[in-house]
């Protein structure tokens, strides 16, 4: 028989064993709850009847069912394939979905099933599996709880995103902002132009301006709206300027021609140039090469010349793109000589004259002229003594027919005996003789209308005649 102390020690030890291994069994059959986080997918809360995402789910978060709607789903977005996705909710709802959009719900072909939630609380487990029907690897675990209440003021305004520009063309701004954070939830952005709304967008981070003008500056700057209408702080202010179209238009050729010539130096002038976008400069050329390049002049005295010497000048005009005009018209000028020494020209009485030879203004070659000018003259009156035109009125003067002229007009394209507009740009012309040639003109065209004029009486006299034959043939028959 065992004494009384050792039994009741035993008995003590015997309950302590049970206490600790009741502990442990407690322990093992109750998990502690697992920790509530989205941090693998994107889970969207979707308006089921627009197809479209309302805004982002954040774990805890309470959503008001008079703000978000009444037919909603939840899209899940992993961040890389996947074979399936599964929800598990707390109130005994599983789906396996195998293609994108992987929807809480279900979807046919992109658009949501609608699902209306009650009020109270929801626990969700989004699983994502590497193979199809939740096959595979188990990739990845999302859980997250939230509430769903019929009314609830929210009037705290999301966060100020931070936005920035990109790609600036001609008439598009491409801008992109920083997500912003909000209490329930931010559900799209406010882009504003110059202080007035341009866009109201989803919940999206970029967007694209477009018609604008070319070369010029606008303001931007961005809002966060939540499902509560609060819209937050305007972003900071982007400003951009819209580009400009390249100029490939060059400037009108200028017209030009030269001045004062000297044995150094010559004189030019020229018309102004017109540009689509404006002329800024000009470059003159000397014999093909680059003389100088001016700003916008229509003068330019080219200097360091040699003495009787030959330059051929052209004129070309710039604008701000650097388009360069075609040439002008060559400009070409001989520079003057010092001469020798010795009289060249006498004076009598206040009388120059020189009969030494040929004199040459503006060129160093007269040839055989007594006087050659290249350029342009200017008198009150030039006296020319040659022959004049008043053979045209002898009898035997032989006046062509205007048959004659309109055949030789027709053929020639000018009228007899008066040159070509080739042949007077080649060998130019007499004043003298080209002034006898225009009185014989006018002195033909004086025989033609005389000659008009006796037809005329001759054709009046034969109808008066008819006339008072038949007035006399009337009588007799009377």
């Amino acid at each position: 028989m065992k004494k009384p102390c050792t039994l009741f020690l035993a008995l003590l030890l015997s309950s302590f064993f049970s206490i600790i291994h009741a502990a442990k069994t407690f322990e093992e059959a109750t998990p502690e709850p697992p920790a509530r986080d989205i941090t693998f997918g994107v889970l969207q809360l979707i308006n089921a009847d627009t197809d479209t995402s309302i805004l982002e789910i954040i774990d805890g978060a309470t959503y008001a069912l008079d703000a978000v709607g009444s037919n909603l789903n939840i899209n899940a977005i992993p961040p890389q394939a996947v074979g399936s996705v599964r929800f598990t909710s707390s109130d005994g709802y599983t789906r396996t979905e195998g293609v994108a959009p992987y929807a809480y719900r279900g979807d046919t072909s992109g658009n949501y099933i609608a699902w209306t939630p009650t009020e109270g609380t929801l626990s969700f487990t989004v699983q994502y599996f590497s193979g199809g029907s939740g096959s595979g690897t188990l990739l990845a675990t999302d859980t997250f709880s939230i509430t769903f209440v019929q009314t609830a003021t929210d009037t705290q305004a999301p966060s100020a995103p931070v936005a920035t520009s990109g790609a600036i063309t001609t008439s598009s701004v491409e801008l992109s902002w920083t997500a912003s954070t909000d209490d329930i939830g931010v559900t799209g952005y406010n882009v504003y132009k110059d202080g007035v709304l341009e866009s109201t967008l989803g919940n999206v981070l970029a967007y694209t301006a477009t018609g604008l003008t070319e070369a010029t500056s606008y303001d931007f700057t961005v809002t966060a709206l939540d499902a509560a209408g609060n819209e937050s702080a305007p972003s900071n202010v982007v400003t951009v300027t819209t580009g400009t179209t390249a100029d490939t238009q060059a400037p009108s050729a200028p017209v030009a021609s030269n001045g004062a010539i000297t044995p150094n130096s010559v004189e030019l002038s020229w018309t102004a140039s017109t540009d689509n976008t404006g002329v800024t400069g000009y470059n003159v050329y000397i014999d093909g090469a680059l003389g100088s390049s001016l700003g916008n002049l229509l003068t330019y005295t080219a200097t360091g010349l040699t003495e009787a010497t030959s330059y051929d000048f052209t004129v070309t005009a710039l604008d701000a793109a650097g388009n360069e005009s075609a040439p002008s018209n060559v400009v070409t000028v001989t520079t003057t000589s010092t001469g020798g020494t010795g009289t060249v020209w006498n004076l009598t009485n206040n009388n120059a004259y020189y009969n030494a030879g040929n004199v040459g203004i503006g060129t160093t070659d007269p040839g055989t002229w007594k006087l050659a000018v290249n350029g342009n003259l200017r008198a009150k009156e030039i006296k020319v003594e040659t022959g004049w035109a008043d053979y045209v009125f002898e009898k035997d003067y032989p006046l062509p027919t205007l048959e004659q002229v309109a055949a030789h007009i027709k053929t020639k394209g000018h009228l007899i005996n008066i040159p070509s507009a080739a042949e007077v740009a080649e060998n130019g012309i007499f004043l003298g003789e080209m002034n006898k040639l225009l009185l014989e003109k006018i002195e033909e065209l004086t025989l033609y209308i005389l000659a008009q004029e006796r037809a005329q009486q001759e054709l009046k006299a034969r109808v008066e005649e008819l006339e008072r034959l038949s007035n006399q043939e009337n009588r007799a028959r009377e």
